[in-house]
C-alpha cells in the first residue's frame, strides 16, 4: 500500500518506478495544473463513475420513450375521442365511457340560432342531406337524360308576368289576337303576392273589349269603356266565370293618380286596397301573370278535378306547412304545381311508359325540392331567430334587448 512517506521517497528520486509497477501504478495524470497517482483505486473509481453515468442515461432514455408512449397514446386517444364525438355518439366505442360534449345532442343551448340535430348526423342526414338528393334512382335519371318532357296545358297562354314564377311575355305582341280567338273572352290574372282572395281572378267582358284592354289590365284600371258589370264582371274561379255563378260585388278605384292597374280596389264583398298591379313599372305586387283562354284547349285544361280542388284546398288549409307532403306540394306558383301533379300522376301510375310525362315530372319536382329547402331555411330563422346586419332581429331566441348591438 502505498503511503505519505513512499510518496516523499518517490518524489525525491530513492525509489523507482518498478516499485510503483508492483504496487499496481500505473502512471500520473494531470488536473488543473497539478500531478496525480493513477493506481487500481482510481481505475475502479473511474468505472464506479462510467456505470453510473450509463445508468443516468438509461434512466433518462426511459423517462424520455416514456413521455413519446405517453404523448401518442394521448393524441391516439384523443383521435378517437373526436371521432365518435363528430358522429354524434353519446358513449365511447366501449358504450360506457360518456361523451359530454354529446349530451345534450338534440338540443341548442349554447346558441339558440343552432338548428335542433345540427350536430346528430342522422338527424343531418334525414332533414337536410336527403332534401338536396335526387327523387329517381340512378337508372330512371340515365333513362330520361335525353328525352323531351311533355307540355300539361292549363287552358291557358301567358301574356304578360313579372316575378319568380310566371316572368315572361313571349306572346304579349299576339294578345288582342288571342283575346279575339278565345272561347269565352276570359282573362285571368294570377297574382302569388297578393292575398288569397285576389291570388286569381277571372275578367269576364259583357262587351267588345277597347284596343287597349291590355293597358288596363296591367297598368291603367280606367273606367272608360270598363265599367264594372257593364263591361266586366269578375269571379273567383273559371268555372264560376262560365256559369255566371258568385260574381264580385264590389268595385272600385278607377281612375287613380299614377300606374294603378287591375283590380283597383275590387273584392269579392268590400273593398280590398293594396292588391293592384303595375307590370311595366313593378311597382304594385310583385308576383304576377296575365294569362288569356287558349282557344286550342279541352274542357278538361280549363278545370281542376276533384282531386285537385281537394288538394289545393288541404294546401290552403296547411298554411305552408307542408313538411309531409310531396314535392309538388312545395311548388308555390298554381299552374306548375297544377302541372307537377298531372304528369307525375300521369307517369307513376302503372299504366303508362310515358317517359316525356316522367321527365316533365322529374322537372318539376327539381323546383319543388328547391323550394322546399328555401322554405326550410326561412322556418329555420324564424324559429330559432337570426341575426340581421350588427343587430339581433326580435324574433331571435334571446329576444331584443334594450342596447345590444
Amino acid at each position: 500500500m502505498i503511503n505519505s512517506t513512499t510518496l516523499c521517497l518517490f518524489a525525491l528520486g530513492i525509489l523507482d518506478l518498478a516499485f510503483f509497477s508492483n504496487a499496481q501504478f500505473y502512471g500520473t495524470i494531470r488536473q488543473e495544473g497539478r500531478t496525480y497517482f493513477y493506481n487500481q483505486g482510481s481505475l475502479e473509481r473511474d468505472v464506479a463513475l462510467e456505470e453510473r453515468s450509463r445508468r443516468l442515461a438509461n434512466g433518462e432514455f426511459k423517462a424520455f420513450a416514456a413521455e413519446i408512449v405517453e404523448t401518442v397514446s394521448a393524441e391516439a386517444g384523443q383521435t378517437m375521442y373526436n371521432t365518435w364525438l363528430e358522429r354524434g355518439s353519446t358513449f365511447l366505442y366501449d358504450g360506457i365511457t360518456a361523451i359530454p360534449e354529446n349530451s345534450d345532442i338534440d338540443e341548442s343551448k349554447c346558441d339558440p340560432r343552432a338548428v335542433k340535430g345540427i350536430n346528430d348526423p342522422l338527424y343531418q342526414e334525414i332533414h337536410f342531406n336527403l332534401l338536396g338528393q335526387s327523387q329517381f334512382n340512378d337508372v330512371t335519371i340515365e333513362a330520361l337524360e335525353n328525352i323531351q318532357p311533355d307540355v300539361v296545358k292549363t287552358g291557358f297562354i301567358l301574356i304578360n308576368g313579372i316575378g319568380d314564377g310566371y316572368y315572361g311575355n313571349r306572346y304579349y305582341g299576339k294578345f288582342s289576337e288571342l283575346y279575339e280567338n278565345s272561347p269565352n273572352n276570359i282573362i285571368r290574372v294570377v297574382c302569388e303576392s297578393c292575398i288569397s282572395s285576389h291570388q286569381e281572378v277571372f275578367y269576364k267582358r259583357l262587351t267588345a273589349a277597347p284596343q287597349d284592354l291590355l293597358q288596363i289590365i296591367q297598368r291603367d284600371w280606367r273606367s272608360a269603356n270598363n265599367i264594372f258589370n257593364t263591361d266586366f264582371k269578375l269571379y273567383s274561379t273559371y268555372k264560376n266565370a262560365i256559369d255566371d255563378v258568385e260574381p264580385w260585388k264590389f268595385c272600385a278605384g278607377f281612375d287613380l293618380p299614377g300606374n294603378v292597374g287591375f283590380p283597383g280596389y275590387c273584392g269579392p264583398e268590400s273593398e280590398v286596397l293594396d292588391q293592384w298591379i303595375d307590370i311595366p313599372t313593378k311597382t304594385g305586387q310583385q308576383d304576377v301573370a296575365i294569362f288569356v283562354e287558349d282557344s286550342s284547349a279541352s274542357v278538361n285544361d280549363y278545370t281542376l278535378t276533384s282531386q285537385e280542388e281537394q288538394w289545393e284546398l288541404e294546401r290552403l288549409e296547411l298554411s305552408g306547412n307542408l313538411s309531409s307532403k310531396g314535392l309538388c306540394w312545395h311548388i308555390p306558383y298554381r299552374d306548375i304545381r297544377l302541372a307537377c301533379w298531372r304528369s307525375c300522376s300521369f307517369a307513376e301510375s302503372f299504366t303508362t311508359s310515358d317517359l316525356g310525362a316522367l321527365k316533365l315530372c322529374s322537372d318539376l319536382k327539381s323546383i319543388g325540392q328547391t323550394w322546399l329547402m328555401k322554405n326550410r331555411s326561412n322556418y329555420n330563422e324564424v324559429n330559432e331567430g337570426s341575426e340581421a346586419g350588427s343587430k339581433v332581429k326580435p324574433s331571435h331566441a334571446l329576444g331584443l334587448d334594450f342596447g345590444v348591438y
